[in-house]
């Protein structure tokens, strides 16, 4: 069962270890993937959606790429491969592609008993600061590094090889001629003698440093456009050189002051912590049997909650809800009040348990039904500050999984599965909110009627039973009156 397959591949991250090869068929069986899946469309991502079009959820890294990472983190290599890293420390905003090299992690526990990983960084996250040590060490890199380099862009460049012609016919810097590859040796050099880094960070940077950055079209395009344009900033305390030479010097602090302001590529690698956390997130709503005793389900969901959003804790009332009210649309209201979130979750669980304890009574699509209901209702409460989309989709594979079931929301959906929740929000009319904390049998009545829509995507686009809905017309719209609307 998929709850006992989840059990173990948590206990092994427990331990800081992973999971056999990837090559190992056996272990990769169908169970596993579909955890994977689960894990893959909670996390972050670019993704294409199904009308063809491209759509970022909070992350340029495709979904492909996020699955491969998954199954990176999951294997017991402990590296994550160098395309993978790549994409993880590119910039695209700026057009700049990430660094090729393997990346090492740790996996670890911490005192909490939760699973984590340490992600060894390929460049040093100041090599800036390094630069800018002393006045010495940047007129050393100006010098032996940006200086050079400069020269060729000019030369290079229609507009800035006619400006200053005389100078640059007597300047001795005009007839220094350096390539690519002697400016990576020269920033190695220029390390080693200013760092305590390893051989393999300072290759790292150097080669990062020329061909990612300096290398990078919009990088190059700003420093000449600047200098075209005459906006370079003055350095204070320097006196603005004239002639060729002073033009190097000029864009060479102006060069420093645009690399200022681009991201360092290590920020990536920290959604290699996100995906990890997300994965063991995954794992242990996965492997909870949910309790039939309504105040332990109750607990049970919060510490659902509280995996997905363990940094973020200050943001909780002391009895684990929310502490101020919430909504869609930026808003400040829409779903229920803080001051009824208590209550609700109390009935709210006491619904889950009586579904629990009668479900041997029902056929499959009428428990589909019920955990559609009560996925809609969950999200109406929003009982925590951030997460609630994810906690209620773990409480439905908590329900599923009593089946033998579970539900891959697939991110490529999205749009559909946001279309169709919002779609039952008009229909939480002032009646559906008030029996969200007084009487749940009323808001049940309610989405009786109404929650089909939300049912079938579950059903078809989720557990892949579309035959349980082939005699159903499933391409009816949800349909309300003004007065629902209000």
């Amino acid at each position: 069962m998929i709850r006992e397959k989840a059990k173990e591949l948590l206990n092994l991250l427990n331990q800081g270890k992973g999971c056999p090869t990837l090559f190992n068929n056996n272990y990769y069986d169908e169970e596993v993937k579909k955890i994977i899946e689960i894990a893959t469309n909670e996390c972050k991502s670019k993704v294409l959606l199904s009308n063809g079009t491209t759509k970022q959820y909070e992350s340029s890294i495709s979904i492909d790429n996020i699955r491969d990472i998954i199954y990176q983190l999951l294997s017991e290599k402990n590296t994550i491969k160098n395309s993978l890293v790549r994409e993880l420390t590119s910039i695209p905003k700026k057009g700049i592609e990430g660094i090729l090299t393997p990346v090492k992690i740790d996996k670890k526990v911490s005192q909490e008993g939760i699973p984590y990983i340490d992600v060894e960084k390929p460049l040093p996250d100041n090599f800036l600061s390094i630069i800018n040590k002393n006045e010495k060490t940047k007129e050393q890199f100006i010098k032996e590094i940006l200086t050079p380099y400069l020269n060729s862009v000019c030369k290079q460049d229609p507009k800035l090889s006619k400006k200053h012609f005389l100078s640059r016919i007597f300047s001795f810097k005009n007839r220094k001629e350096i390539t690519s590859q002697q400016l990576q040796q020269r920033c190695n050099n220029f390390l080693r003698e200013n760092t305590d880094l390893d051989e393999e960070k300072m290759r790292n940077a150097s080669t990062y440093f020329v061909y990612n950055l300096l290398e990078n079209p919009y990088i190059k395009e700003m420093v000449i456009s600047n200098e075209l344009n005459e906006t370079n900033i003055q350095v204070i305390g320097q006196q603005k050189k004239s002639g060729y030479d002073g033009m190097l010097q000029n864009m060479s602090y102006n060069l420093l002051d645009i690399l200022q302001i681009v991201p360092s590529a290590n920020d990536g690698l920290k959604e290699l912590k996100d995906i990890y956390a997300n994965l063991v997130g995954t794992l242990q709503s996965l492997s909870i049997e949910p309790s039939r005793d309504p105040k332990l389900l109750e607990e049970q969901i919060k510490g659902i909650n509280k995996n997905i959003n363990r940094h973020r804790q200050e943001y909780y009332a002391e009895n684990g809800y929310r502490t101020r009210d919430v909504g869609f649309d930026g808003k400040d209201v829409g779903l229920l009040r803080t001051e009824y979130v208590p209550k609700a979750m109390e009935l709210y669980s006491q619904e889950m348990a009586n579904l629990l304890e009668t479900s041997y009574q029902m056929t499959e699509q009428e428990y589909i039904k019920e955990v559609a209901k009560l996925h809609f209702r969950f999200i109406q409460i929003h009982p925590f500050p951030d997460g609630n989309g994810r906690t209620a989709r773990a409480i439905s594979n908590m329900l599923l999984l009593e089946k033998n079931n579970v539900a891959i929301f697939p991110k490529q959906n999205r749009p559909e599965y946001i279309s169709d929740m919002n779609g039952l929000h008009y229909y939480a009319n002032e009646q559906y909110m008030r029996g969200l904390y007084t009487d749940q049998s009323i808001c049940s009545g309610i989405e009786e009627e109404k929650v089909y829509k939300l049912e079938e995507y579950i059903g078809i686009k989720c557990l892949d039973k579309e035959d349980l809905y082939k005699d159903r017309y499933i391409t009816e719209e949800l349909t309300y009156s003004q007065e629902e609307q209000r």
